[in-house]
């Protein structure tokens, strides 16, 4: 390969790596943390990424990703300890802000998991009728788009 295209291919890789950050599903089991929350901390202790590149990969203004850190510490000052799940959230549907986090996840889980309410209650520790407000509002704002 010409050097050019070998540029444009590493590139594109790199890319792609870029947006295939994922959180394992079992991470957001706690009854202390909202979702955000539980994201970027786990990024920044699990993962090691500093808050700049958090901010950069979750579309948000790096001082809400710091004061959203530092919030999750007081909340829940141990590390995670998550165990490598069959399903984990990709990052790249939290990007849009068309759609809250705790929507953007449950919409996820609902539509390309096809998972019930019920196991996504469970999955993140929230009530069935919590799960099924959020997916009704990720319905609505879907169709009004």
């Amino acid at each position: 390969l010409p050097p050019d295209e070998k540029k444009d291919i590493i590139s594109l890789l790199k890319e792609q790596v870029k947006d295939e950050f994922s959180v394992p599903i079992s991470a957001f089991k706690n009854d202390k943390l909202s979702c955000l929350e539980t994201i970027v901390k786990f990024l920044k202790e699990n993962s090691g990424l500093k808050l700049v590149r958090i901010a950069g990969i979750l579309n948000r203004n790096s001082k809400t990703v710091w004061a959203t850190y530092s919030k999750a510490v007081k909340k829940l000052p141990k590390r995670f300890v998550v165990k490598e799940d069959k399903i984990s959230v990709p990052l790249s549907i939290i990007k849009s802000r068309e759609y809250s986090v705790l929507e953007s996840i449950v919409g996820y889980l609902k539509e390309e998991h096809e998972l019930s309410y019920q196991n996504i209650s469970e999955l993140l520790g929230r009530s069935y009728r919590t799960i099924a407000t959020v997916y009704r509002r990720y319905k609505l704002k879907k169709v009004r788009k």
